[in-house]
């Protein structure tokens, strides 16, 4: 990219004002310190009303979690909790300011969690659970609940009390803060067009630092498309579909970028086990080894170095590699696994045993998801299980008549969402089971784990029931759930699947121009 040089004392003349000056902002010295953001809201993007990456741009959390996983103190300094984890305290930093230069107090953290937890606002529902929130001092709080809890909340933000105390609270939802807001993180909100845009500029005050992108322009669309990108109106673009990342082969400029949405969803083949072509652990290993995963994720745009795995686990065995390595595709050892189950090839090309033949139905979401399309990894797997003497029929269904199939129990083979929160998985695995599964140890370890909060008790639950899983199989997952965006590659520090959104990373960002 050319660029104009300026005579030395026109730059001198700039730098001067720049230093004096801190608005109206001198637009053409911070051009190439400007990111524009497609996203798919409106100016209430940093209000209550959709919990969004947006809103760390000018408001602070508590934690952040690093690339291991691990709280990171960002608002909080330090913390301790009581040994039955029904108390936690903390104490903040006391170099955070708000941007109209107020400091920022414990007494804006027991305002927020007071007001989100008010019967009358409803905000999060978790935390109707808080007993007390008790101000120590200007800078430590400890809050306590009804019951243990794991508090490792990095989505929660907080506001300024000062500045919302007196605000009428049945017109919480349509108070002008969230469209005008005062924050404390590294963004300072500048202005908004309504349904169009939103300007934030870098907050020289924000305690670790200005950051490198001096500009951030928050451009609204309720169907970003990659269209934006190509004409340069975007640097880049969130929430993105991947059935478009074909689309940008031919434009290398532009990278995409994979974050981990939840480490508690995962897409994956539900077995019911009461079906007896599905009884047998033999079988459903044989039918895990002749899905060719990989190939699954690269038909869906999905990044292929996305772990497989074959067991549930937290998100500590997922970064610190603790996962049991996943089945191999092999479709000579299922075919022999199949043998061995008695399950031999007729003369038809499909298996049969006692008179019966290898055919089954999977039921699956029909249309698009989130996740794409899953009637493209049916149609890879009816594919790949032919090849071994196995007839499989995909049946299309809305979402909540599938929902109702697979938990009454009527279906052979189900693809959907699965949740690995403790009270779904005992739904799962527990004694009524809609999978048909029944392992006395898993039930066991299940309830131990929707009784505890204490991370390594978790992390010791779930390293046992990891082999437990491999071994019995009543499932096959498929891929974690994930979160794309794409950037130009002029904005460095994005990484997968650690600092993948640039949203969220920007006061960690730069620009670096050709």
């Amino acid at each position: 990219m050319k660029r104009r040089i300026l005579p030395i004392a026109m730059v001198l003349l700039i730098s001067l004002i720049s230093f004096h000056c801190r608005r109206p902002v001198d637009r053409s010295s911070v051009d190439n310190k400007t990111i524009t953001v497609l996203y798919p809201w409106d100016e209430r993007v940093l209000g209550p009303f959709m919990d969004v990456d947006a809103k760390f741009l000018v408001f602070l959390p508590l934690f952040t979690i690093d690339e291991k996983g691990l709280m990171q103190g960002k608002l909080s300094e330090r913390w301790h909790h009581s040994e039955d984890y029904r108390s936690w305290t903390f104490h903040i930093r006391r170099d955070v300011k708000w941007h109209d230069g107020a400091p920022v107090t414990a007494h804006d953290i027991k305002f927020t969690l007071e007001l989100i937890s008010n019967p009358e606002i409803l905000y999060d529902d978790s935390w109707l659970g808080m007993q007390s929130v008790m101000v120590h001092d200007d800078y430590s709080f400890t809050i306590t609940f009804e019951s243990p809890k794991d508090f490792h909340e990095d989505w929660l933000v907080f506001w300024p009390k000062h500045i919302l105390e007196d605000l009428d609270i049945e017109k919480y939802w349509e108070w002008e803060f969230w469209t005008n807001p005062i924050g404390n993180g590294p963004y300072r909100y500048v202005r908004h067009v309504p349904q169009t845009m939103m300007e934030l500029e870098a907050n020289e005050d924000y305690f670790e630092g200005e950051p490198d992108i001096k500009r951030v322009i928050l451009k609204f669309s309720p169907d970003p498309s990659i269209t934006e990108l190509l004409s340069g109106n975007a640097d880049v673009l969130t929430f993105f579909n991947r059935s478009d990342i074909p689309k940008l082969v031919k434009f290398p400029q532009f990278r995409t970028f994979y974050a981990i949405s939840s480490f508690y969803w995962v897409s994956a083949i539900h077995w019911n086990l009461k079906d007896p072509i599905l009884s047998d652990p033999r079988v459903r290993r044989a039918l895990t080894m002749a899905i060719d995963r990989v190939e699954i994720l690269r038909a869906l745009n999905m990044p292929e170095d996305l772990k497989i795995f074959d067991v549930i686990f937290t998100a500590y065995h997922y970064t610190h590699d603790e996962i049991p390595a996943p089945l191999p595709f092999d479709q000579e050892a299922a075919a022999n696994l199949l043998d061995e189950a008695g399950w031999r090839i007729g003369e038809n090309g499909v298996r049969h045993k006692a008179g019966r033949d290898f055919r089954f139905e999977m039921i699956i979401p029909s249309g698009y998801t989130a996740m794409g399309s899953y009637e493209v990894a049916a149609v890879l797997i009816q594919a790949q299980l032919r090849k071994i003497g196995i007839h499989l029929d995909i049946q299309n269904l809305e979402g909540d008549l599938l929902n109702k199939r697979i938990l009454s129990g009527r279906f052979q083979a189900a693809i959907n969402r699965f949740f690995q929160g403790p009270i779904q998985l005992l739904g799962w695995f527990g004694e009524d089971s809609p999978l048909g599964y029944s392992n006395p140890r898993m039930i066991q370890l299940l309830q131990e784990y929707k009784n505890t909060v204490d991370p390594e008790e978790v992390n010791r639950i779930f390293g046992e029931i990891m082999p437990i899983m491999a071994q019995d199989l009543p499932l096959t997952f498929l891929f974690l759930h994930i979160h794309t965006c794409v950037a130009h590659e002029r904005i460095k520090g994005l990484s997968s699947p650690f600092r993948a959104q640039p949203v969220w990373a920007m006061e960690h960002l730069w620009i670096e121009e050709e």
